[in-house]
């Protein structure tokens, strides 16, 4: 289940930051749920299990990426990219999808057309975890140069040898 409200719902913000920085964070709440509500209706139509694992998972994911932005403000300017192209035209793409699918009839471009999406979701995945793990790249620095210190300091003072407790 999402955590992001209708955007007729107050949004609530759990960071204390600059008045655009609470507009980009209702804008990106608000394209969250449009998005994740899409993509369950989607869901929940088309009937392919595979792609339902697919969608299931770009919404798994979408989920995360947009409570980045709460989490760390500073990766709203990427995550807007991503809501802004990214899913939007995944999300035209599930659509086409769907109505291809629900045509019952096999045909050589419909076949070819959801062949090429299911293709395309595939990519869409790994580069939606692409985009998450990035966001968490200025983390990851901070956690390596803090373990460097740690380890620096621990050896300064003489703390890192285990033979001492054996």
């Amino acid at each position: 289940m999402s955590k992001w409200k209708k955007k007729t719902d107050p949004v609530v913000l759990t960071v204390n930051s600059s008045e655009a920085g609470k507009e980009d964070l209702a804008y990106i709440s608000g394209e969250a749920f449009k998005a994740l509500s899409e993509m369950a209706r989607i869901y929940s139509s088309v009937r392919d299990k595979s792609i339902k694992m697919k969608i299931n998972e770009l919404m798994r994911i979408t989920d995360k990426i947009a409570q980045d932005a709460v989490d760390d403000p500073t990766d709203i300017p990427q995550i807007k990219r991503f809501f802004n192209y990214y899913l939007p035209t995944t999300i035209k793409l599930l659509n086409a999808y769907d109505r291809m699918s629900s045509q019952g009839i096999d045909g050589e471009n419909i076949d070819k057309s959801l062949n090429s999406i299911d293709e395309m979701l595939d990519k869409a995945i790994i580069a939606y975890k692409k985009r998450l793990d990035t966001l968490f790249a200025n983390q990851a620095l901070d956690i390596e140069t803090d373990i460097a210190v740690m380890n620096t300091l621990l050896e300064r003072e003489g703390l890192t040898d285990i033979n001492d407790f054996t």
